[in-house]
């Protein structure tokens, strides 16, 4: 019988391969982040006025998860939500 420490241990383990796994395909999610910030702006300047910041990034990027979710099941969107709601609070947590 797995008890609950040992589910949340596993949901880290696998969290944080993913996580390695993303590192080592498309780089440190951060400076991702602030890219992806600046290219937004650029694309939706008309629009917002305004630059966004790279936990808006993450905020955007929980949205599309959570909409996928609503979606057909895959547990990868899931785990990919509590990714990007990890990496957003880390950068939030940065900016204090």
């Amino acid at each position: 019988m797995i008890n609950k420490e040992d589910f949340i241990s596993l949901e880290e383990k696998i969290q944080k391969k993913i996580i390695d796994d993303r590192h080592r395909e498309y780089g440190d999610y951060e400076e991702n982040f602030a890219l992806l910030a600046e290219l937004f702006s650029i694309v939706l300047f008309n629009k917002i006025k305004v630059a966004l910041e790279p936990e808006d990034v993450g905020h955007l990027m929980m949205a599309l998860k959570l909409y996928r979710c609503t979606k057909k099941y895959k547990a990868d969107s899931y785990d990919d939500l509590s990714i990007y709601c990890k990496m957003t609070k880390q950068l939030r947590q940065k900016k204090k």
